[in-house]
């Protein structure tokens, strides 16, 4: 899609004149754009190719806010665009970690009755299987050994790579029931992907989510991602356990959560993440 037909097309949707559209190295991997139509700005992801991931990313984010987040008001979407408000970014401060600890831990206190969500969706450019049977969304360990863990080897090995071996599957599948067996947590409403890179600063170091892979879950998982890609500051973690403390087997549980995103980097971008995987593999089963 040129930026001339988005333009065409934002301006049907937004039922105002486009004054501007320029392109931003926003480190999404669609391409993005800020808008100016009027007095309003927004921000605009584009695709050449129709794709359900604006659905997704629309469910996600009203998910979010329906369980107390702030993220950016959808204003339209279809197949080809997602149009989003405009959050004007400021430099966080501790003041913005603080508040976003207190803002996740109050999601993670909203729940539902059973783990997953009622659609798949998809967590950067990969899918996320969320529909489960009526046991598995009873049974924590089930829920995440077969829909997360095992399912992203099953996407490794359609693109002809076999990250584990048999006895290797064993022994992780064992190590996951060993950690979740005896563990029932609430099922949490989940940002599903929460790392720097989808949090935004904006006025007043009020913090946003964007970006996510929403299901309903153990609240740890959201908080072992925040410790991958070089984590959170002190001060997000002393204000979230200030509110939920953390529960014992922790530092054990968060090295399993984190398998699945590097399983799932490693479907998105190959080998790199190989030896990550495989570390963490080993970690678990020795």
């Amino acid at each position: 899609m040129t930026p001339e037909s988005l333009k065409i097309r934002l301006t049907e949707r937004l039922q105002k004149p486009i004054e501007s559209l320029q392109k931003m190295e926003s480190g999404c991997r669609f391409p993005s754009f800020v808008c100016r139509a009027g007095q309003s700005k927004f921000f605009v992801k584009a695709s050449a190719t129709p794709t359900n991931e604006f659905s997704f990313e629309t469910t996600g984010l009203k998910q979010l806010q329906k369980h107390g987040a702030s993220v950016p008001e959808v204003h339209t979407f279809d197949e080809h665009f997602l149009v989003l408000e405009y959050i004007q970014p400021e430099t966080p401060k501790v003041e913005f970690w603080q508040n976003l600890a207190q803002q996740l831990a109050a999601i993670h206190q909203k729940s539902a009755p059973s783990f997953g969500f009622f659609e798949n969706n998809s967590i950067g450019a990969a899918p996320q299987q969320n529909v489960a049977s009526d046991r598995e969304r009873q049974d924590w360990a089930a829920f995440f050994w077969n829909h997360r863990l095992h399912n992203k080897i099953l996407q490794l090995e359609a693109q002809a790579e076999t990250p584990l071996s048999g006895n290797e599957l064993k022994h992780l599948q064992e190590a996951c029931f060993a950690l979740l067996g005896e563990r029932q947590p609430t099922a949490s409403a989940l940002h599903g992907d929460l790392w720097n890179g989808n949090i935004i600063c904006g006025p007043g170091q009020r913090p946003y989510l964007i970006d996510p892979a929403f299901y309903f879950g153990d609240r740890e998982t959201d908080l072992a991602m925040t410790e991958c890609f070089g984590g959170f500051p002190e001060d997000f973690y002393k204000s979230y356990h200030q509110a939920l403390p953390p529960d014992p087997g922790y530092d054990q549980r968060k090295h399993l959560y984190n398998l699945y995103h590097m399983l799932n980097h490693q479907v998105i971008f190959g080998q790199q993440y190989e030896s990550a995987v495989r570390n963490i593999v080993k970690l678990l089963i020795e």
